[in-house]
């Protein structure tokens, strides 16, 4: 079974999002922007101690430990240093309605 891949045109830009939102609200697509804006903002501000988006995931900092890696070209061992990185953590309610529940 070949996997579905999404191309550019089956995914939606920050217009397509605020058009849809202002159709299905009634409200402005200028307010709809604004509160796009402002959850990213608040996203940006609030990330290292982790942001809850309800119902669709929560953003989080992790700390990754130093390591040893080896150079795939020479197989020299390689130090990598410690480092911050985001994850993005997908609610149990967005896993269900997105992907189909398991058969036993």
């Amino acid at each position: 079974m070949a996997k579905a891949v999404a191309t550019k045109s089956q995914v939606l830009t920050k217009t397509q999002i605020i058009a849809t939102i202002s159709e299905k609200t009634e409200l402005p697509k200028k307010k709809i922007a604004e509160v796009l804006e402002i959850i990213t903002s608040l996203t940006y501000k609030n990330a290292k101690n982790g942001f809850t988006l309800p119902g669709i995931g929560k953003i989080v900092v992790n700390n990754r430990s130093a390591r040893t890696c080896r150079n795939p070209q020479t197989g020299e061992p390689v130090k990598v240093p410690a480092r911050k990185v985001l994850k993005f953590r997908f609610a149990k309610a967005a896993k269900d309605a997105i992907l189909p529940a398991k058969k036993k």
